[in-house]
């Protein structure tokens, strides 16, 4: 993936301006203050908003056409639940968009996750950090050769934080997947 002169202007203000190149199987981390332009990056990498200028190329295709493809993985900012869905609602759904059937793999990231024992709760009954962590599942499920973490780390406590920072390994390792973190702490991408 690159970008040559990737712009976004709101009105007459310049959001964001860069040029980059992200290698495959490789971790990369967007550090910046709130409003710095972090998510606005990554909502022109995922073709969630238009850019207003300059070049963005993802493998042979010129940007993503598809939020849902098999092969982009997304955490948004704001968790992207429904409320009156249960996990269970909400992993049958994307695993099926994704293509991936039920399988060891899901259960192994609910367990790991604490999420296995509220399997059939609506989302409303949930804390934000059990609700962040099935957003992350969610960007897990597939085999995402791109996975984009926009501040996935909100809310959760440190033990899932490990276990987030041990996956993303895994996955580059493994599946030659390359993440794309965004934070305002330096410390979390280190």
């Amino acid at each position: 993936m690159s970008g040559m002169r990737l712009e976004k202007k709101y009105s007459n203000n310049l959001a964001i301006r860069c040029t980059f190149k992200i290698e495959k199987a490789m971790t990369y981390g967007i550090v910046g203050e709130n409003g710095a332009g972090k998510t606005t990056l990554c909502s022109m990498l995922n073709s969630q908003i238009q850019k207003t200028s300059g070049e963005l190329q993802v493998g042979k295709m010129n940007e993503f056409k598809n939020l849902l493809s098999k092969n982009l993985g997304m955490c948004f900012q704001q968790d992207a639940l429904w409320l009156e869905l249960t996990i269970r609602d909400h992993i049958d759904l994307y695993a099926n968009l994704k293509g991936e059937p039920s399988n060891e793999k899901i259960v192994f990231l609910l367990q790991i996750f604490d999420l296995w024992d509220h399997l059939d709760k609506p989302i409303f009954y949930l804390s934000p950090g059990l609700r962040r962590k099935l957003s992350i599942i969610i960007s897990l499920l597939g085999k995402p050769e791109l996975l984009m973490l926009d501040e996935a780390t909100v809310n959760l406590d440190p033990q899932s934080r490990f276990y987030l920072k041990t996956l993303l390994n895994f996955y580059k390792e493994q599946m030659e997947t390359t993440s794309i973190i965004t934070t305002h702490m330096v410390n979390e991408i280190e």
